[in-house]
């Protein structure tokens, strides 16, 4: 089964408030949850939508039966005729209990296993009849607070909606959870154990330690093997009485769908479905802090990197999803982008100790921890890593910021989400539910990118230098935790990493003068080519040109991206046509640019310059 990689960290990390954009109204109800054949018991709805003032992209319809089970449905036509569909329950390895870890991924195996409609090998069968293959369309994950179910139909046919819905119902509400079953897929979890042990998932462990203390979040998903090796069927079906419930369980389908006759469809497939047993409970946030060591040192044999990260511990806390909050966050991001671009000044101006320099922003595990991270990686000179860290973040709260960076820094937001916002949402079936299953799982509301550039226009002018820098000072009030992660101790070990820190905190700090911003200083390409051969194709709206020295442009206007200029250089086939010695090296260059500058503009530089615009290699 895949491995579970979290990538929105609630509210804050989510850059704005969401990623989604655009298109035309599917449904007369889509502005209100839909809640059909409405129960006895009122449903208080779980989308963060209704609770509070937003708005809503109204692409996305959400609904909620009256078991509780929550659905959404969004129509995309990217590719044509195919169909994405994701159930998601909320529970993972977090909510088990002492002998019970690695039951819920346990579960993840026995879903495919069989059910009372589909026996065991017979799931595989119906798979292949609608031209699926486990691993690529059909498959699962656990993660400490959430399991998901993948089923991506390569057609949009009546059966194959109809069959995925059908074994989605089975898989959450009939899963057969027989002796022999059990002890079949034992020994593939065990297998799958063995192979995720190493130095990674001994780091991760150690890192969440510290930063969780010890709540279940920081336990792996995989399971204690003693667990996985003794585990019962009534161990198992317990948990899965206990959290596979409509209350828990959140539909997504996303593709090229009806919407209006879908809907019916996942209202008489799902509406029946009611929990067994008692219903379980989840574990309460990190709302104390932790105890840690003020510097901790964590070695790993193996570790690819070297790294350091500062940490400041909050309370927890739920953020309401209402535009107050969102204006919140919006002073806290900008300030922390203003950070995070002295750093890099700063990192250069020491050496650059670090490859990868981090200023801390705000950081959240939903329902579980807040906080302030910094990280920075690729480490070679280690207390100088740790001086420009400090040091950033202490001009910033003894001195603030200047009225110009915060300009400057909210001209590049605007512009950056304008951009967003006339390109419009974009992707594939498969990769927007899978960003619409992140902002679920972090209680993000749907709002389109043109409600979101709308949002920080009336937002952006009444953003003050005052409740900006006194942002800043609230954030970074108390002394950070040191964490150090790598290979080998660093030189000096704990000792040296501890004065190295003392040194740094206590060192006298001036304010921030930031270099000027220097113009691109490429702009002359010699003489212009000569023009060979000029052809348009008509139906793609693309003109193809060839120069005499063999160099080919094809042009394209894409209307929806006005004001913006797409620049794209492909040279050569790449591996394909090198020699087997310069492979390494070819691909050691690509960081270079990144890494090392160009001969008229350092790195940092460089940044500042094309701050607002994309380049990469």
């Amino acid at each position: 089964m895949r491995p579970f990689v979290k990538r929105f960290a609630g509210w804050v990390a989510a850059g704005f408030v969401a990623i989604a954009a655009g298109g035309a109204l599917v449904a007369s109800a889509q502005n209100q949850t839909i809640q059909t054949n409405k129960p006895a018991v009122e449903v208080a709805s779980q989308w963060a939508r209704d609770r509070g003032d937003l708005p809503h992209d109204g692409d996305y319809v959400l609904g909620t039966l009256p078991n509780g089970m929550r659905y959404l449905v969004l129509r995309n036509w990217t590719p044509p005729r195919q169909v994405a569909i994701r159930m998601m329950i909320d529970a993972g390895s977090m909510q088990e209990r002492a002998g019970e870890e690695g039951v819920a991924h346990f579960l993840e195996h026995l879903a495919f296993r069989g059910t009372e409609k589909y026996p065991d090998g017979e799931l595989n069968r119906v798979f292949e009849g609608l031209g699926l293959q486990m691993g690529d369309d059909v498959n699962a994950s656990t993660g400490p607070d959430r399991t998901t179910f993948q089923f991506d139909l390569a057609r949009n046919d009546a059966e194959s909606i109809a069959t995925g819905l059908s074994i989605t119902r089975e898989i959450v509400s009939a899963m057969r959870i027989a002796p022999e079953m059990v002890n079949a897929e034992r020994g593939v979890v065990l297998a799958e154990e063995r192979a995720r042990a190493g130095p990674a998932l001994e780091a991760s462990k150690a890192m969440l330690k510290l930063q969780l203390g010890d709540h279940p979040y920081g336990r792996p998903p995989i399971g204690l093997r003693n667990v996985i090796e003794t585990v019962t069927p009534e161990t198992v079906r317990g948990f899965y009485d206990a959290y596979y419930r409509p209350e828990r369980a959140v539909l997504l389908v996303v593709g090229d769908v009806n919407v209006q006759t879908l809907i019916p469809q996942i209202e008489a497939k799902f509406g029946d479905w009611k929990g067994r047993g008692k219903p379980g409970v989840d574990p309460k946030p990190v709302t104390v802090k932790p105890p840690s060591p003020d510097v901790a040192m964590l070695v790993t044999a193996g570790a690819p990197d070297t790294a350091i990260t500062l940490r400041w511990f909050t309370p927890y806390k739920d953020r309401e999803p209402t535009k107050a909050q969102l204006r919140k966050n919006l002073v806290e991001q900008i300030g922390a982008g203003i950070v995070a671009r002295r750093m890099q000044g700063l990192n250069e101006a020491a050496g650059r100790p670090a490859g990868l320099i981090g200023s801390a922003s705000p950081a959240q595990i939903p329902g579980v921890w807040s906080g302030e991270m910094a990280t920075s990686a690729r480490v070679t000179d280690v207390a100088k890593t740790i001086d420009v860290m400090v040091k950033a973040h202490r001009q910033a709260l003894e001195y603030g910021i200047t009225q110009e960076e915060l300009d400057r820094q909210m001209q590049l937001r605007l512009d950056a989400t304008k951009r967003e916002a006339e390109r419009g949402r974009t992707g594939t079936s498969v990769s927007q539910i899978e960003t619409a299953l992140e902002m679920i799982d972090a209680d993000i509301p749907f709002i389109s990118l043109q409600q979101q550039y709308q949002l920080l226009l009336e937002q952006a002018p009444t953003i003050t230098l005052a409740e900006v820098n006194a942002a800043l000072k609230a954030r970074f009030t108390d002394t950070p935790m040191l964490t150090y992660r790598g290979a080998a101790p660093p030189p000096g070990g704990e000792q040296a990493l501890r004065a190295a820190f003392k040194a740094a905190l206590a060192a006298p700090v001036t304010a921030y003068k930031p270099d000027a911003v220097k113009p691109w200083p490429y702009t002359d390409f010699g003489k212009p080519g000569v023009v060979a051969s000029r052809e348009t194709v008509a139906d793609l709206n693309v003109t193809k040109v060839v120069y005499e020295n063999g160099v080919k442009l094809t042009i394209k206007p894409l209307p929806t991206n006005k004001d913006l200029i797409s620049v794209r250089v492909r040279m050569g086939w790449g591996r394909l046509q090198m020699p087997l010695n310069v492979i390494d090296a070819s691909d050691m260059g690509l960081s270079l640019w990144s890494s090392g500058g160009l001969k008229k503009l350092t790195v940092t530089e460089q940044s500042r310059t094309l701050a607002g615009k994309r380049a990469a290699v």
